[in-house]
């Protein structure tokens, strides 16, 4: 086509005017994007040339693909998503290295997305969801914990940080162009990486499943590494697969608590375990003078009234804003050692795929990973009604600003019942907040309350959660997909509830009692169907799997003066064979009214 022959071959990565630019707006347009086998003639070509472009070129294009709207921008990325998933299809189907540059193509669809990932978040709002860059036919074609031990293994030896020189080659645009690209960073892994190509440097297009996957075997890596530095690198990788694959486990962490004096027993078996790899082994909790053996519930409700403990006001550790988010209290005179404790839990709960209630604001996670944190938008998931006062100061146009918000560059603070004044710079109490000024005070004031304010008990949390959790690992993961390792999602699916349910002794999928309950389930109200999974597993949460993780198992018990019983270690309910729809739904609703947290059995 004229596409492939006589334009993109002639695509100018240093266009000599903005005119010219449009070409990169205009070129998606195009109907052979949406034809996934012309990767190697028109999405490589384009990619290629769209990454090269100086900074200032890009910063147009940048814009002109912010404003061209949501509809036109997902276009582009499932376009380039369907080339990735041709590649990887023809390859895996392929019984012969005959594509011998399909890495390279690859790898031109994956940085051309991994640019629109960028572009995605860097400009206050997201175009799109990032959950639209995922791509889970990863899995199909690729073998993940593989791909995941090789990639740990080249950047722990420096594998493919090969000087730039000696990759000139590989791209026909000159080494000078790339130099100026915006996204050099891109263009500077690629040419590195070439002769070794790695999945794992591309975390945006893998789903909730793949980094599941992932988490798992780090955890498996890391409990090895250490007791198998002697063998070789291809018997390490098949220990971890067959680990992984059998569910097998060597060793467990055990932590051994007194209930009535959980806070204190944790804290000293945190500060007493030997080798901070200890905490990648699977947890188990075992209450003192009970014999309860912990299959996953244990450990449920172990963190469950650890973290009610912790939580309590007695210990002033946090402070409570809106909509029951926490965040760390400045004026908090507790040891420092209860924020790394609390620290720890957060990376044991996620290592242990246990969902934990500690309601941070998504700030928490983003300083986690590294992200900058400090902005209006940050400070408005902990406190909407703070951030919009902010909002309001910014926006107010009236000559009269300091008359009616009465400001100056400091902040007054209730520290158990005496007020103290903290400035947000040197001498600003006598600093009235202004037109001219606003937005420094602005700026101030979130960088105080995320950050400044309570640095010494974010850094002890940091440095908790890393002892665990630090790694590698971290980098696969957004934000918000750490926040929902953490403490799960509202992501309901009741349908895929009912479906992916199991059933015992006697019940089926069309036994009255089966059909009686499922009629129940489907008239109570979203509140009652979220008190019937608190009831089932000792939370309301969904794991970042989904509702498939929640599998309900239901096995049949004789005595129908029994209401249900819910084992949460195992999300099996004991369901009474009741003789009467009516009764059944009693008995279910007397059941689930009186959950607090845990029903153990």
């Amino acid at each position: 086509t004229g596409l492939t022959k006589y334009i993109l071959p002639k695509l100018e990565c240093n266009p000599p005017d903005v005119e010219t630019l449009r070409q990169f707006l205009i070129l998606p347009l195009f109907t052979e994007f949406e034809s996934e086998s012309l990767y190697k003639e028109v999405h490589c070509v384009y990619a290629k040339g769209f990454i090269s472009l100086p900074k200032a070129a890009m910063n147009v294009v940048e814009k002109w693909f912010v404003a061209q709207g949501k509809d036109y921008f997902l276009s582009i990325v499932k376009n380039y998503k369907k080339a990735v998933i041709h590649i990887l299809e023809k390859q895996h189907g392929s019984s012969s290295d005959a594509d011998q540059g399909y890495e390279r193509d690859l790898g031109f669809c994956l940085v051309f997305l991994r640019v629109l990932s960028r572009i995605n978040v860097n400009h206050g709002c997201q175009i799109v969801s990032y959950e639209d860059f995922y791509i889970p036919q990863i899995s199909q074609y690729l073998e993940l914990p593989d791909a995941y031990i090789r990639w740990i293994i080249a950047k722990s030896r420096g594998i493919g940080k090969v000087h730039l020189k000696i990759r000139r080659t590989l791209f026909t645009f000159k080494l000078q162009t790339a130099q100026n690209s915006l996204y050099f960073d891109e263009i500077f892994f690629f040419l590195t990486a070439t002769n070794e190509f790695h999945i794992c440097n591309f975390p945006f297009v893998f789903d909730a499943g793949a980094k599941t996957v992932l988490l798992q075997t780090d955890q498996a890596f890391q409990m090895h590494n250490a007791a198998q530095q002697a063998v070789g690198e291809a018997v390490l990788r098949n220990l971890i697969h067959q680990q992984i694959s059998s569910q097998e486990v060597i060793s467990h962490l055990i932590c051994s608590v007194r209930r009535d004096h959980l806070v204190e027993d944790t804290l000293t078996f945190i500060q007493c375990v030997p080798d901070f790899r200890d905490f990648k082994k699977p947890l188990k909790v075992k209450f003192d003078g009970e014999e309860a053996d912990d299959a996953g519930g244990v450990r449920k409700e172990f963190f469950l009234l650890l973290l009610k403990e912790i939580l309590d006001p007695k210990y002033g550790m946090f402070k409570e804003y809106e909509h029951g988010q926490i965040w760390f209290h400045p004026n908090c005179f507790e040891d420092i050692g209860y924020f790394f404790m609390i620290g720890v839990l957060c990376g044991l709960a996620i290592y242990n795929f246990t969902i934990i209630y500690l309601p941070f604001p998504l700030a928490l996670y983003k300083k986690l990973l590294g992200d900058e944190v400090g902005g209006i938008e940050d400070l408005e998931d902990m406190s909407p009604t703070v951030a919009k006062g902010l909002r309001d100061l910014l926006a107010y146009q009236d000559d009269d600003l300091e008359d009616t918000f009465c400001l100056n560059f400091a902040v007054t603070e209730d520290v158990f019942g005496e007020t103290q004044t903290k400035e947000l710079k040197a001498n600003g109490e006598d600093v009235n907040v202004t037109k001219e000024n606003r937005d420094e005070y602005v700026k101030l004031y979130c960088d105080y309350l995320l950050n400044k304010s309570i640095d010494r008990l974010y850094t002890a949390f940091h440095a908790g959660f890393h002892k665990v959790c630090g790694g590698r690992v971290l980098d696969l993961f957004h934000a918000r997909e750490l926040m929902a390792l953490v403490v799960g999602t509202q992501n309901y699916d009741w349908k895929e509830f009912e479906e992916q349910a199991d059933y015992k002794n006697g019940y089926d999928k069309d036994h009255p009692t089966i059909k009686y309950f499922w009629e129940v389930f489907w008239e109570l109200s979203e509140e009652e169907k979220r008190q019937f999974l608190l009831f089932l597993t000792g939370t309301d949460r969904i794991p970042i799997l989904g509702m498939a993780a929640k599998r309900l198992t239901i096995q049949k018990t004789n005595d129908t003066n029994y209401l249900p019983v819910a084992h949460t270690c195992f999300n099996l309910l004991d369901l009474p064979e009741y003789a009467t729809k009516e009764k059944l739904k009693y008995k279910l609703i007397q059941a689930i009214s009186g959950t607090q947290g845990f029903g153990l059995v």
